[in-house]
């Protein structure tokens, strides 16, 4: 039995300011990266999501890095840290 791979849709909405994280198969977001780009935003679409006033990215990682969770340095820099 094959074991599917998946990529994640992250999110971030500015019409409630939360970030929602969506499971794409790696299968379709490989298969041409337009077609990928006209998927999510169909699929962001259909899920409730007005595209005109949202950010959103595809990434292999399925959690968020931060200094509680997969950050591993001691020091955690943020834009507006210009050391």
């Amino acid at each position: 039995m094959e074991t599917k791979e998946y990529v994640y849709l992250w999110v971030l909405d500015f019409n409630d300011g939360q970030v929602y994280k969506y499971t794409i198969d790696k299968a379709v977001y490989n298969e041409e990266p337009d077609c990928c780009h006209y998927y999510c935003e169909d699929y962001m679409q259909r899920v409730g999501h007005e595209i005109s006033n949202v950010q959103w990215m595809v990434s292999p990682y399925d959690e968020v890095l931060d200094e509680n969770n997969g950050w591993t340095g001691t020091y955690l820099q943020t834009k507006y840290d210009h050391r």
